[in-house]
């Protein structure tokens, strides 16, 4: 099944999940089983099943439309495990409260929602797409152009204070915090803009969770006209590749796709972004080591 037939589907669920507020129960079917689980998965593979627990959604749904949805696309197993980690939030709407979450989530309930998530095999963004597919009448469009990134948010959770402290800061991770946390891929993006080698010197430093975020705003930046002459902005990426080449190469195959899709940029145009190769190296061959580095 075709994987950017999937990434088209989704595009076009979540433009209309934007045109409603963000709330996929207002969402008819096909459209809302593709943008609950599109989303909730890009969150799974990123931080693991308590960090489907552990941001609020927008429009805080019951947990049980997540495992609905699930359901309806055939992952069994994946929706009993969402019921019975939501099962052990003990108290009353549990989507509405997050600090509650947050405090059961840090004990040995985190630990066994844990367990579950990690016991589970299918492969889901393949069922998705068998969905979309048998269900291709409903994406009229899906064949468009590819968005930006940035505009994107719908699918991703702003990094939440568990994000961050997901892993121990150091002076550059805190200065991290203090430039992205809170900011939503908009915002980011802005910053980039401002001066995207100054701001990549972030990402290289904070979490993964967070990195896996905020570096789609970097790569969206590259990816538009505003980037043409930035050289050094350019360049950066291929360093920042080199860094965090493990939490690339495991990522969400959207931000896997969109982060070959600036290397083969980068490799074709190193004069658009004004990098004399006595300075910068060759974007071709730099280009070509990094895609090695995501694929293996």
């Amino acid at each position: 099944m075709s994987e950017e037939f999937l990434e088209r589907a989704c595009d076009v669920a979540f433009a209309r999940l934007e045109e409603v507020g963000q709330d996929p129960r207002h969402l008819d079917e096909p459209l809302r089983t593709v943008a609950i689980v599109c989303s909730a998965q890009a969150v799974i593979d990123n931080g693991g099943l308590c960090h489907l627990f552990e941001n609020d959604w927008p429009a805080q749904p019951p947990y049980s439309v997540f495992s609905d949805a699930y359901r309806t696309i055939g992952a069994e197993a994946e929706a009993a495990a969402i019921d019975a980690a939501a099962a052990m939030l003990t108290f009353s709407d549990p989507e509405r409260h997050r600090r509650q979450r947050e405090e059961l989530l840090a004990g040995e309930a985190g630990k066994r929602i844990e367990a579950l998530g990690a016991a589970l095999v299918a492969d889901v963004w393949m069922l998705l797409a068998e969905y979309a597919h048998t269900n291709r009448d409903a994406f009229d469009g899906a064949d468009h152009s590819r968005p930006h990134l940035a505009l994107m948010s719908g699918r991703h959770m702003i990094p939440n204070t568990a994000d961050w402290d997901s892993e121990p800061l150091c002076l550059d991770g805190r200065r991290a915090h203090e430039n992205f946390g809170g900011k939503d891929l908009s915002e980011a993006f802005e910053l980039f803009v401002d001066n995207a080698s100054l701001y990549q010197e972030d990402l290289m430093f904070m979490p993964a969770r967070c990195f896996l975020y905020y570096v789609r705003a970097y790569i969206d930046y590259l990816l538009c006209d505003k980037s043409e002459g930035d050289s050094d902005g350019a360049s950066c990426f291929f360093s920042l590749v080199e860094h965090r080449s493990e939490s690339l190469s495991g990522a969400d195959k959207s931000l896997r796709r969109g982060a070959e899709q600036l290397l083969v940029k980068l490799a074709e145009n190193q004069r658009w972004y004004d990098a004399d190769v006595g300075i910068y190296g060759s974007f071709p061959e730099r280009a070509r080591r990094c895609l090695q580095l995501i694929r293996s």
